[in-house]
Parts: structure tokens; sequence; C-alpha cells
């Protein structure tokens, strides 16, 4: 199960992504993996980029981000497997 971003919030460097957990999984919510893309350091490839969030949390601040660069956020949730 993966989707998009439901409320990304920009502060200067930041960015506060936010979802709505998903309502069946059928395992335990282990994790969330939320990865973005943006301007990579040579300014021509995507830089891709990971951060691991506990399964009952559903928003994280994201830092370390490029003024005035658009960023795409994704959400996969991680489950233990039956």
């Amino acid at each position: 199960y993966q989707e998009k971003a439901q409320f990304p919030q920009a502060g200067l460097h930041s960015a506060v992504v936010g979802w709505t957990p998903p309502a069946r999984l059928g395992s335990a919510l282990l994790h969330y993996l939320v990865t973005w893309s943006g301007a990579g350091g040579n300014g021509l490839e995507p830089e891709k980029r990971t951060l691991l969030v506990p399964g009952d949390v559903t928003s994280t601040e994201v830092t370390d981000l490029a003024m005035g660069q658009g960023y795409t956020f994704y959400v996969k949730v991680g489950v233990n497997k039956v």
C-alpha cells in the first residue's frame, strides 16, 4: 500500500507531511516509509531520500529541503508478514 502524501505543509527549509492510515491491512502496522524527491546535487537529476516513521505516527517533519524547489512525497506502509 502506497499513497501520495495528503497534506504537506511547507516551512523555510522543511515540510510537515501527513497521511491517513489504511483502514484494513490484515497484519500489524510496523512503520511507514516516507520517500521524497526534488532537486539533485547537480540540479539535473532528482535526489531521492527516505525516512522511516513508527506505525503509530501519521505525520513527520522532513528537513534540509532547498528553498524554492518543488518536492513530491510518498508514504508506503510497512507491515509484519503473516
